[in-house]
Protein backbone atom coordinates (compact mmCIF):
# COMPACT_ATOMS: atom_id res chain seq x y z
CA UNK A 1 0.00 0.00 0.00
CA UNK A 2 2.61 2.16 0.67
CA UNK A 3 4.52 1.63 -2.13
CA UNK A 4 1.43 2.50 -4.47
CA UNK A 5 0.90 5.56 -2.68
CA UNK A 6 4.99 6.46 -3.08
CA UNK A 7 5.05 5.91 -6.70
CA UNK A 8 1.53 7.98 -7.13
CA UNK A 9 3.32 10.99 -5.34
CA UNK A 10 6.52 10.28 -7.22
CA UNK A 11 4.78 10.53 -10.39
CA UNK A 12 2.55 13.51 -9.53
CA UNK A 13 5.91 15.47 -8.59
CA UNK A 14 6.97 14.47 -11.89
CA UNK A 15 4.14 15.67 -13.99
CA UNK A 16 3.64 19.14 -12.15
CA UNK A 17 7.79 19.68 -12.06
CA UNK A 18 7.19 19.64 -15.91
CA UNK A 19 4.24 20.98 -16.06
CA UNK A 20 5.40 23.90 -13.90
CA UNK A 21 8.59 23.99 -16.47
CA UNK A 22 6.12 24.21 -19.30
CA UNK A 23 3.99 27.49 -17.89
CA UNK A 24 7.31 29.34 -16.75
CA UNK A 25 8.71 28.62 -20.05
CA UNK A 26 5.61 30.10 -21.85
CA UNK A 27 5.71 33.06 -19.81
CA UNK A 28 9.38 33.83 -20.84
CA UNK A 29 8.72 33.60 -24.46
CA UNK A 30 5.60 35.74 -24.18
CA UNK A 31 7.96 38.19 -22.38
CA UNK A 32 10.67 37.88 -24.76
CA UNK A 33 8.74 38.50 -27.87
CA UNK A 34 9.97 41.57 -30.08
CA UNK A 35 7.41 44.18 -29.49
CA UNK A 36 5.79 44.10 -32.90
CA UNK A 37 5.44 40.60 -32.50
CA UNK A 38 3.52 40.71 -29.33
CA UNK A 39 1.02 43.04 -30.51
CA UNK A 40 0.39 41.44 -33.31
CA UNK A 41 -0.55 38.24 -31.33
CA UNK A 42 -2.53 40.07 -29.13
CA UNK A 43 -4.02 42.04 -31.62
CA UNK A 44 -5.41 38.97 -32.98
CA UNK A 45 -7.08 37.72 -30.42
CA UNK A 46 -8.36 40.34 -28.70
CA UNK A 47 -9.80 41.32 -32.50
CA UNK A 48 -11.59 36.98 -32.28
CA UNK A 49 -13.14 38.11 -28.96
CA UNK A 50 -13.96 41.59 -29.62
CA UNK A 51 -15.27 40.79 -32.93
CA UNK A 52 -18.82 39.06 -31.84
CA UNK A 53 -19.37 41.21 -29.47
CA UNK A 54 -19.33 44.12 -31.95
CA UNK A 55 -21.75 42.22 -34.00
CA UNK A 56 -24.34 41.60 -30.99
CA UNK A 57 -23.87 44.98 -29.35
CA UNK A 58 -23.00 47.81 -32.69
CA UNK A 59 -22.54 51.13 -30.50
CA UNK A 60 -19.01 49.73 -29.51
CA UNK A 61 -16.25 52.21 -30.94
CA UNK A 62 -13.07 51.84 -31.42
CA UNK A 63 -12.07 53.40 -27.70
CA UNK A 64 -14.31 50.69 -26.58
CA UNK A 65 -11.48 48.50 -28.71
CA UNK A 66 -8.69 49.81 -27.10
CA UNK A 67 -9.85 49.75 -23.79
CA UNK A 68 -10.79 46.13 -24.27
CA UNK A 69 -7.27 45.62 -25.98
CA UNK A 70 -5.41 46.91 -22.44
CA UNK A 71 -7.58 45.09 -20.44
CA UNK A 72 -7.22 41.83 -22.48
CA UNK A 73 -3.40 42.45 -22.60
CA UNK A 74 -3.24 43.19 -18.61
CA UNK A 75 -5.33 40.05 -18.00
CA UNK A 76 -2.91 38.02 -19.95
CA UNK A 77 -0.09 38.88 -17.42
CA UNK A 78 -2.50 37.80 -14.86
CA UNK A 79 -3.47 34.56 -16.16
CA UNK A 80 0.52 33.73 -17.21
CA UNK A 81 1.59 33.92 -14.06
CA UNK A 82 -1.78 32.71 -12.08
CA UNK A 83 -0.67 29.36 -14.05
CA UNK A 84 2.85 29.43 -13.42
CA UNK A 85 2.54 30.14 -9.98
CA UNK A 86 -0.45 26.73 -9.85
CA UNK A 87 1.44 24.27 -11.42
CA UNK A 88 4.28 25.82 -9.22
CA UNK A 89 2.59 25.37 -6.04
CA UNK A 90 1.80 21.76 -6.99
CA UNK A 91 5.06 20.64 -7.78
CA UNK A 92 6.46 22.19 -4.63
CA UNK A 93 3.40 20.13 -2.74
CA UNK A 94 4.06 16.89 -4.37
CA UNK A 95 8.06 17.48 -3.63
CA UNK A 96 8.11 18.41 0.00
CA UNK A 97 4.39 17.06 1.30
CA UNK A 98 1.84 18.34 3.19
CA UNK A 99 4.41 21.46 4.88
CA UNK A 100 4.13 25.14 5.36
CA UNK A 101 7.38 25.70 2.96
CA UNK A 102 6.22 24.83 0.00
CA UNK A 103 3.57 27.51 -0.40
CA UNK A 104 6.46 29.75 1.02
CA UNK A 105 8.20 28.35 -1.52
CA UNK A 106 6.13 28.72 -4.29
CA UNK A 107 5.24 32.72 -3.26
CA UNK A 108 8.90 33.44 -3.30
CA UNK A 109 9.68 31.37 -6.93
CA UNK A 110 6.46 33.16 -8.22
CA UNK A 111 7.56 36.83 -6.75
CA UNK A 112 11.17 36.42 -8.39
CA UNK A 113 9.67 34.97 -11.89
CA UNK A 114 7.01 37.80 -12.00
CA UNK A 115 9.95 40.60 -11.53
CA UNK A 116 11.89 38.24 -13.97
CA UNK A 117 9.47 38.46 -16.49
CA UNK A 118 9.30 42.18 -16.26
CA UNK A 119 12.96 42.62 -16.27
CA UNK A 120 13.68 40.39 -19.64
CA UNK A 121 11.63 42.71 -21.52
CA UNK A 122 14.47 45.40 -21.29
CA UNK A 123 16.18 43.21 -23.73
CA UNK A 124 13.37 42.55 -25.95
CA UNK A 125 13.32 44.96 -29.20
CA UNK A 126 10.44 47.14 -28.90
CA UNK A 127 9.05 45.91 -25.37
CA UNK A 128 9.48 48.04 -22.16
CA UNK A 129 9.00 46.94 -18.62
CA UNK A 130 6.75 48.52 -16.59
CA UNK A 131 6.28 48.28 -12.71
CA UNK A 132 2.53 48.02 -12.86
CA UNK A 133 3.27 44.98 -15.21
CA UNK A 134 5.21 43.05 -12.61
CA UNK A 135 2.16 44.16 -9.81
CA UNK A 136 0.06 42.22 -12.86
CA UNK A 137 1.95 39.50 -12.35
CA UNK A 138 2.24 39.03 -9.13
CA UNK A 139 -1.65 39.52 -8.54
CA UNK A 140 -1.94 36.24 -10.90
CA UNK A 141 1.22 34.79 -9.00
CA UNK A 142 -1.33 35.03 -5.79
CA UNK A 143 -4.97 34.08 -7.52
CA UNK A 144 -2.88 30.82 -8.64
CA UNK A 145 -1.06 29.88 -5.50
CA UNK A 146 -4.80 30.73 -3.87
CA UNK A 147 -6.37 28.41 -6.06
CA UNK A 148 -3.87 25.49 -5.91
CA UNK A 149 -4.11 25.72 -2.42
CA UNK A 150 -7.74 25.56 -2.15
CA UNK A 151 -8.17 22.45 -4.48
CA UNK A 152 -5.09 20.32 -2.77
Amino acid sequence: MKTNRANYRRVKRIEWWLIAILCLATALLLSNQIGANSARLSNKTAHFIFDPLLKLFSNLTEDDYTNFHFFFRKCGHVLVHAAVAFSLLRALWYTFGKKTPAVFLALLFAFCIALFDEIVQINAPGRAWEVKDIGYNVVGSIIGICLSGITI
